[in-house]
Parts: C-alpha cells; structure tokens; sequence
C-alpha cells in the first residue's frame, strides 16, 4: 500500500503528485548508486521466472538469437512497486491513474501520460549516467493509438462508444536481475533498499532446484516452419480476406493521389481460446529466440512477444533505431530462393528505405546537429518464419533531452505506420476497424538515469479481459500486389499461431 488512497475524482495538483512519489520510493530508501549483487550459480532468467511460477507483476526481456549489440542482455523483473494506466477522455487529454500493488488507487489526474511516465521512473533510482543499462524504473507498453495524444489535432474524436483501451501500460520496480550473456554474469542491481528481496528469493530456490533433467532439457530450435496461408479455424480476422484486399486497394489510390507513399496495413486475429501466457511464452522459446523476446503481466494485459526489431534505445548519449521492412517467408518450399529474392527485390528496398528517411528523420528531432546517420541500410537478417531487411540509424541524443521527449518525436514506430506519419496514421484510423492498442505500438524499459530500450511490439499476443488478439500485416506501396500483401500478413503469424498450438498440447 502507497498510504492512503486519493479522495475521488480527478486531481491535478503537482504537490499531491510528489507526496505520492515520494511515498512510493522515499529518498531515505533510495540507493546513491544501485547495490550490485553477483549471482554466479543462478540459473538463466527464463528459468527463475517459470520456476516461480510467474506471479502478478513479473516482467522478462529477454535477448535470444544470435550474440550481439541488440541481443545481449536479459531483464527479469519481480514485485512491481506501483502501476500506471493512461486512457484518452477527449482529443489530446487522458485521465493517468497510479496504483499500489494491492490494487487499491493511489492517484487519479489529468495530464501527460508520457511525462508521467518519466518523472515516475527517475524517482525508481539515481539519475546519475552509470555504466549499467538499468537502474530503477519502467517496464511499459505503449499502444499505438498514443499517437492521438502527441498529436491530438490531427485526429477525430474517439466515438462515445468506443472500447476503452489504455495508451499506456508500465509497472515500475526498484530491482532488477541482469543476465550479460556476453560476460556469462547474472547479477542483483537493486536501487531501492530490500525491492530485490523478490527476485533474490526466486534465484536462490531455482538455484537450489538446479538444472532440470534430460528429458525437460530445451531441445534444439524445430526446422523453419511452413508459412501459414489460411487462418485456423475458429480464429476471427478484423477485416477478413475480401476486406483486406479491398483496403490494400484504397490504400494505393491514396498513393496516387500523393497522400502517403507507404501505409501498413494490418488486421486483428482474435483467437476463441487459448492456453494461459506462461505455456505460450515457453513454446515461443522454444520455436525460436530473437532480440526482444518478452513476458510482461501489465496491467490490465499480459503481453508475449516474439519481436526481431528495435525501435528506439538510449544508452547515455547514444540512440538508435533499427527499422525492419522487406519480408520473405521461410519454410521448406520456400527456403531456397528466397534470400536471393528479398535481396534483389526494388519494392522491399524501397520500402526499407522510406521508413529509415523515416527514422533519420524522427532521431534528427532529438539529436546533436550532424550527428544522425545511417550505420547499416537493407542488411538482411534470419528469423525463425521469415527473412527480413534490417537498416540501422544512430545519433548522439541533443542535451537536456529525456526518455519522455525520445518517445514522443519517434512514436509511433515509422515501420509499423508508413510515410509520411501523421497523414498514414490518419489512413490507417479510418481503414482499420478495430484498435490496434499495445500492438505495433512499443514494449521495454525506462530507466532512472533517462536509458530506454524499447522494441516494437510485433509477433505478439495479447491477453486482456478474457480475449487474445495477434495483429497481422504489412507495408502497402504503390507496387503492392493486394494477394500478396496478405499473404505476407499471414505468414507473420506463422510463429505465434504454432505457440498456441505448441501450447495447446503441454
């Protein structure tokens, strides 16, 4: 409990706002710089998190696939202090609400969800540059249609009967454990004094377990899946074949009439059942780690991710972005071949290329004049249903610029709306029927010392009021064949749809 709740209604005072925080993470509880706790016979993160059953409030961000700057290190993070839920209430205004963990309110107001966001996770720790990438802070999830928020004249007003969707979703803790695959270390990095009681308790039992016997070993990743071309039965499209077709076409006389040059289209499948988040976290393991692998019980949703890309991260004065367009599907009938064909593809190039004009222009809002560059363009990558084509775009972060001011001149993910942004999200409000919420939005870190590292939220399914949705899609262009974009929808639902069935049968 943060004392006591809030009286009803909305309030605004900052003052209030402060003895909240300051009740929620007290300076005398807070550690000059995080308290480092080696942990040499701990067990991967993955296997704490299963082994403690995967209580309310856990989170893992997890870095598989091949060793490198994107999949390095994974986060597992226990016994959330606090939660903090933003809904829109009218154009560009959103109603925040803070929780304790027992549930009960701690704080209701009217403000800036993003801003919030920030100002929350700098009282989780020092602010202080350090070499760690996490010292205290969030783990949130940021849906798309925060995007009505950053721009809010750009967009018509929510109908009155619209479902109600946060725009932002974030737990914050005062601990964290680290797994550096690169050095083999997994460590405590606790900011708060005694927020890693949790996570230390849940070490040393899966410690005191030990490795799991041959036969629950992780076998060797399954061969490239078949691509899916039909959707499962029982399962419902938000647009449906037909649908989607027709609005690949709307979308190209939208081309041609120079109101974009590249929309994303894409459609909700909502999926009649399925097995609890934890057995599909396990089966998207199993199927195959990419960088930004992801269990997250938010509030109010509880997100499995499966996500190859990074949209944004900050590391002292370095940000980056690396966007992901041009897309060939993997499977035993296509496998050869189809390198060779994304590579000498001129639509996936040209597509690749927009959205990192698109990203050099986003980081060039925040960043040291003339520091902005492309490092890598069109690099192709291997993931476990498909191939893609990956560019990187760095710069050094302007000064005085935070987490919450990155987020809002780069949100939402240029890969995953088109370009230009404002007038393409503007298309895609009014093609696609349904909300997309945390999907293509973005899910990660905020930390105390103003690092982030969020990917953007694809390959993910979403569990929230009893329902999972996995949202589907892909680039339009000019170019565009409407039979072929779809199936390229499908076929990114490849790796979530076999989970669920992985799943299904334990």
């Amino acid at each position: 409990m943060i004392g006591a709740p809030a009286p009803p209604g909305l309030v605004h005072d900052a003052p209030r706002l402060r003895r909240v925080l300051d009740a929620l993470a007290p300076p005398r509880r807070r550690l000059p710089e995080p308290r480092r706790v080696p942990l040499p016979d701990a067990p991967h993160p993955a296997r704490i998190l299963e082994l403690a059953g995967h209580p309310p409030g856990a989170c893992l961000l997890e870095s598989g696939g091949a060793l490198g700057p994107v999949s390095r290190r994974t986060l597992l993070f226990l016994a959330p202090v606090a939660s903090l839920e933003a809904f829109e209430i009218g154009p560009g205004r959103s109603e925040l609400v803070l929780r304790a963990p027992a549930g009960d309110t701690a704080l209701r107001w009217r403000g800036d969800p993003i801003a919030s966001l920030e100002t929350i996770s700098r009282v989780m720790g020092p602010a202080a540059p350090a070499a760690l990438p996490f010292t205290g802070g969030a783990v949130v999830s940021l849906s798309h249609e925060l995007i009505r928020l950053i721009e809010p004249g750009a967009f018509a007003p929510l109908p009155p009967k619209a479902p109600r969707e946060a725009l932002l979703r974030a737990h914050f803790y005062g601990a964290a454990l680290v797994h550096d695959r690169m050095r083999g270390r997994i460590e405590l990095v606790e900011s708060l004094q005694g927020a890693g009681a949790a996570l230390l308790e849940a070490a040393a039992r899966a410690t005191a377990a030990g490795d799991p016997p041959p036969s629950e070993r992780r076998p060797p990743p399954p061969p490239p899946l078949a691509p899916l071309r039909t959707l499962p039965e029982g399962v419902a499209s938000s647009l449906g074949r037909a649908a989607y077709l027709a609005a690949v076409r709307r979308i190209q006389e939208s081309i041609r009439a120079g109101d974009s040059y590249e929309v994303n289209l894409t459609q909700r499948l909502e999926l009649p059942s399925a097995p609890p988040p934890p057995a599909i976290h396990a089966a998207l393991r199993r199927l195959g780690p990419t960088p930004f692998s992801a269990f997250a019980d938010l509030p109010g949703a509880t997100i499995v991710s499966s996500s190859p890309e990074r949209f944004l991260c900050a590391r002292g004065q370095r940000i980056e972005s690396r966007p992901i367009k041009g897309t060939r599907p993997r499977g035993a009938a296509t496998e050869r071949g189809a390198l060779r064909a994304l590579l000498s593809s001129a639509k996936d190039r040209a597509e690749n290329l927009m959205i990192c004009d698109l990203a050099r222009n986003d980081l060039g809002r925040v960043a040291r004049v003339g520091s902005v560059r492309v490092e890598r363009l069109c690099r192709p990558e291997r993931h476990p249903s498909v191939y893609h084509l990956v560019s990187t775009v760095s710069a050094l972060r302007a000064a005085g610029v935070g987490p919450a001011e990155l987020i809002r001149a780069a949100f939402p993910p240029g890969s995953m709306t088109g370009a230009p942004k404002i007038r393409t999200c503007q298309l895609i409000d009014a093609l696609e029927p349904v909300a997309r919420g945390p999907y293509a939005g973005a899910l990660g870190y905020v930390s105390s010392n103003g690092n982030l590292d969020l990917s953007v939220l694809i390959r993910a399914l979403v569990r929230r009021e009893g329902r999972v949705t996995l949202g589907v899609g892909g680039a339009v262009t000019a170019d565009s064949l409407p039979e072929e974009e779809y199936a390229e929808s499908l076929a990114k639902a490849t790796v979530p749809v076999a989970a669920l069935r992985m799943a299904e049968r334990g």
